[in-house]
């Protein structure tokens, strides 16, 4: 699993936009043509928006629980 974000500080300046559009560049010119990518929906970043904004769009979505132990 690899992870991708931009330090709070720099955000709004569309440096997110261009890594994903490089990224998408690169696996385009190694013949993957689907990317997934996984985000909390309640991400106060905006990352969904992100995502949106590059031609991306919600495939699939779920609720995950989890229980601490007492």
């Amino acid at each position: 699993m690899n992870y991708l974000g931009v330090l709070a500080p720099y955000r709004g300046r569309g440096i997110g936009s261009a890594l994903l559009r490089r990224s998408f560049a690169t696996f385009a010119g190694r013949g993957i043509m689907r990317v997934l990518v996984n985000v909390d929906s309640e991400n106060a970043t905006g990352a969904t928006a992100l995502y949106e904004r590059v031609g991306m769009r919600v495939a699939k979505r779920w609720d995950m629980w989890e229980r601490s132990s007492a």
